[in-house]
Parts: structure tokens; C-alpha cells; sequence
């Protein structure tokens, strides 16, 4: 199976700041987009239940968007999912953020190519990858 580069061409790569979560202004990001948390996934349930705390943290932190999370591996929703909800809302603009400690090659590799995947599915879809949390 062939590799792809850590940051596929077409990503616009930026560091999510405070001043984004707290709702302001910023440039780089377009009117209405969602916000995609990307989680490993794992067997464990309570690392699951911490993983959607997070998420229900975003949520209430931007309460006027779509926020949506989805696993790798190990766990539903997937990240295919995730932002297949988001697009089925009618959102064409996402910003998924890897929420894992260590940004090692599943977020450097594994994640950016499921939203690579997800952007040859939504031609007219624009995915925005962040940094790890």
C-alpha cells in the first residue's frame, strides 16, 4: 500500500489558537465551517467517554457550529462519518482537528489521508487539517 505525504497538497495547515475558540474573527477560516475532532479511538470505553467530553467541550464553546467528532480506529463514529454529517448539514468548509497528544504518523499520515479520502468523495468540499491538540 502506497504512503501519502504527511500533508497532502491542498491542505491549508494552521495552528488553531484561543482566539478561534473563543468564536472570534480569523482569516484563515471561512464563514459557517465545522469543526471535526479526530480522535484515535480505542478499546477502552472511558477513554471513548474522555474522547466525546472533549468533543461536548468544543460544543459548548461554539455553540452556533457544527461540531462533530470521529475516530481512526477502534471506535464509532469514524472520522468518514464525522464529516459525512457535516456535509449532509450542508456544510462545505471543515476544519478537522487531530485531538491526540503525540502527532506521530497517525496524524501526520493516517488522519490527513482519510480527509484526503473524504475530499476526492466531496469534490466541492474544503477540508482545513489543524494542529494536534
Amino acid at each position: 500500500m502506497m504512503k501519502l505525504p504527511a500533508v497532502p497538497r491542498g491542505f491549508v495547515r494552521f495552528q488553531l489558537t484561543e482566539r478561534i475558540m473563543d468564536g472570534m474573527d480569523h482569516p484563515a477560516l471561512p464563514e459557517g465551517y465545522a469543526i471535526c475532532i479526530a480522535g484515535h479511538g480505542s478499546r477502552d470505553k472511558d477513554a471513548i467517554q474522555e474522547f466525546l467530553t472533549l468533543s461536548s467541550k468544543f460544543k459548548e464553546r461554539e455553540p452556533d457550529r457544527i461540531v462533530e467528532c470521529g475516530f481512526l480506529e477502534f471506535a464509532e463514529p469514524t472520522i468518514e462519518v464525522a464529516i459525512t454529517n457535516c456535509v449532509q448539514d450542508g456544510i462545505n468548509n471543515i476544519v478537522v482537528i487531530p485531538g491526540i497528544l503525540m502527532a506521530a504518523g497517525h496524524a501526520k499520515n493516517d488522519m490527513p489521508s482519510e480527509v484526503l479520502a473524504m475530499e476526492r468523495k466531496f469534490p466541492a468540499l474544503t477540508i482545513r487539517y489543524g494542529r494536534a491538540l
